[in-house]
């Protein structure tokens, strides 16, 4: 870099008078603070005298021409007028002969001037001349860059902020943050397939990195992935929501896009509402009823009994005009709950164990787990499951593991349900235990995308008065 004389510093300091305005855009006055720094002598080699040090050393100047008009610059730029201001400047380029230091002043008085005015074009193709220099550090060049995408941002020009912001990373730049910056531009620009593509690539990553994915994040991804109309797609952020941030909307939107009551096999009905009523998403006193009724249709009288004295506790049953039904069913329930004495499961135990199919103790297991025999009960379920000849397998899987979260056996309950499959809803309710089973232990929460907020302030400050020696 080209030294400046000592001498000059209170010359350009009288003439000049530069102020340093706060803004948007701060920039260190030690940026343009150009020092004399002899260079260093290797230890083997004799000093220099003070003839070859003078003799090397390369002296810039100004001239008062140019330090009149940089002066009429800087009070037309406190005026804001910027117009004028750029005319000036162009007057100063014209100088014959200015030196190197002269040319990128004025260059670095556009830059600012320009950014100011919000003219991000001509800032643009000025920042890019400076970037040729050697006097403007790296640092300082994608500092520019990244304000230049901030400020076309603010300008809702998201198609030129992604272009600069883009420029910035491939010039080096990692901040983080502009990462999410990008991605908010892109949607801003309704870039939907990249924004989703690029949202899903940074939360796996961030799992996968130990930490949790922002809610905003996920949220943008939901809505992506709406926009575009991928329903697949959409279930990926909702899975995510409910299992970081749940809330009663996040699983209520889950519950449209994921198979449900109409759309999953019939035979699942009763575990789908099985699912709501662990959720306590059992709002009214018609899912409270047909819960109870499939209940007693498969067979598990002291199912629907807890069932029906969980909805008379909530005051969801027993009040208004349906109440005589809401008791009818209740007795039917504890009419048929009766029924199932110990002497009736000790024969149907006997009846089981010569099966050699595993069905028929798989249900005696279950029938023992509604009763609160847990421990007996799933110990018959595993050895039905165990034997084999099984319907439904999967289904059975299913109810084991619903076993299991009754008798608060997580681990092989998640264990279980895991290795569900099917494509008729039944691997996708086990997804829904899976996630209602393991909230994700607490992690450092990743910042949310940021939003870029428009500011009234000056863009940047004039560039800093040199130091006096």
């Amino acid at each position: 870099m080209s030294q400046i004389h000592p001498k000059l510093f209170s010359l350009l300091i009288a003439t000049l008078g530069f102020s340093v305005l706060a803004g948007l855009m701060s920039v260190s006055p030690a940026a343009f603070a150009f020092k004399f720094n002899p260079p260093k002598q290797k230890p083997t080699e004799k000093p220099a005298t003070e003839t070859s040090k003078a003799a090397k050393a390369v002296v810039e100047t100004v001239s008062p021409e140019f330090s009149v008009l940089m002066k009429a610059v800087d009070v037309l730029f406190k005026e804001k007028k910027y117009t004028e201001a750029l005319d000036k400047i162009a007057e100063v380029e014209k100088l014959p002969k200015l030196t190197p230091l002269e040319s990128y002043y004025a260059t670095h008085w556009r830059l600012m001037i320009a950014l100011n005015a919000r003219n991000l074009e001509l800032a643009g193709v000025t920042l890019d001349v400076l970037k040729t220099s050697e006097r403007m550090p790296q640092t300082e060049k994608l500092d520019y860059t990244k304000k230049i995408a901030a400020l076309y941002y603010e300008a809702k020009n998201y198609p030129k902020s992604i272009e600069w912001i883009t420029r910035y990373f491939n010039e080096g730049g990692d901040d983080p943050s502009y990462r999410l910056r990008l991605i908010q531009a892109y949607y801003n620009n309704g870039d939907f397939a990249i924004v989703a593509k690029e949202l899903r690539e940074n939360i796996d990553a961030e799992e996968n990195a130990g930490k949790t994915p922002s809610e905003a994040q996920l949220t943008m991804l939901l809505s992506s992935s709406l926009k575009l109309g991928d329903k697949a797609a959409y279930r990926y952020p909702l899975e995510k929501l409910v299992a970081y941030y749940p809330n009663e909307e996040y699983w209520n939107n889950l519950f449209k896009v994921m198979p449900n009551k109409t759309t999953m096999a019939k035979r699942l009905d009763l575990d789908y509402y099985r699912f709501k009523f662990a959720l306590g998403e059992l709002k009214a006193a018609p899912e409270f009823v047909e819960l109870s009724l499939l209940a007693l249709e498969a067979g598990w009288p002291a199912e629907a009994k807890k069932i029906i004295a969980a909805g008379y506790s909530a005051k969801i049953l027993g009040a208004g005009p349906h109440a005589p039904e809401h008791k009818r069913l209740a007795d039917e329930a504890a009419k048929k709950q009766a029924k199932e004495t110990p002497a009736v499961l000790k024969k149907n135990e006997v009846d089981a164990q010569k099966n050699k199919e595993g069905s028929a103790l798989f249900n005696l297991g279950y029938a023992y787990v509604t009763t609160g025999q847990s421990s007996k009960g799933i110990a018959f379920m595993e050895e039905g499951l165990a034997r084999g000849g099984m319907k439904r397998p999967e289904d059975a899987k299913l109810h084991l593991g619903y076993a299991y979260i009754q008798n608060k056996q997580k681990e092989k309950a998640t264990e279980i349900l895991k290795t569900v499959q099917g494509e008729d809803g039944t691997a996708d309710l086990a997804r829904l235990w899976v996630l209602y089973l393991n909230p994700p232990a607490p992690a450092p929460v990743v910042a949310a995308v940021p939003v870029l907020v428009a500011t009234s302030a000056a863009v940047a400050p004039t560039p800093a008065a040199l130091p006096a020696p």
